[in-house]
């Protein structure tokens, strides 16, 4: 059975167990101070633990302008917009001719950051949104699971002039990558 003690009570038993000292006002004020202390500092981690910190992608290398090898007609084209979004196209230069398949922005919203494709015949026109679930210092993952194909957009930063671009995920339930390398031009 369970015992009801008052705080008193369990304070008294607690110098008791540790033998502690008689300390003056101050001292005690410091030593309940440092325990109250370190039993919140093991709650929040215990509370925290696995999760991280957003921390402000490195995007300025994905900037200018990009041939890609397997077709050099094609291209893609990154500018900064500010500080918190990046805007692409992607394009095919035909007999003189500009065919724009996608424009793109990589933007911040709230406290994530998006990969946000529009494609004129796809998704009546609409953007899709990629949020980006990894990165470092030279590459960029966008996952959206609930995305038809794909479901992974991948980019990988070579110095000092290649980019390697990947989508990825399931489709017709088989696993598929197609990877795209452009040399940078501009």
């Amino acid at each position: 059975m369970y015992q009801i003690v008052s705080h008193r009570q369990n304070l008294s038993y607690l110098k008791q167990k540790l033998s502690l000292p008689k300390i003056s006002l101050n001292m005690k004020f410091i030593y309940y101070f440092v325990i109250l202390t370190a039993v919140n500092l093991t709650l929040t981690s215990s509370v925290c633990y696995g999760q991280t910190k957003n921390i402000i992608p490195k995007l300025d290398w994905l900037k200018g302008k990009w041939q890609l090898i397997q077709n050099p007609n094609s291209f893609e084209e990154w500018i900064r917009i500010d500080s918190s979004e990046l805007q692409g196209k992607s394009y095919t230069i035909k007999c003189s001719d500009t065919i724009f398949h996608e424009t793109i922005k990589i933007s911040q919203l709230q406290t994530d950051y998006w990969y946000i494709p529009s494609v004129t015949d796809q998704n009546n026109g609409q953007p899709v949104y990629f949020k980006l679930v990894n990165h470092t210092d030279t590459s960029l993952l966008f996952n959206n699971p609930n995305h038809d194909f794909p479901q992974f957009i991948q980019y990988n930063y070579h110095a000092p002039d290649t980019l390697k671009a990947s989508i990825s995920g399931k489709r017709n339930g088989l696993t598929k990558t197609i990877n795209f390398i452009f040399i940078r031009k501009e």
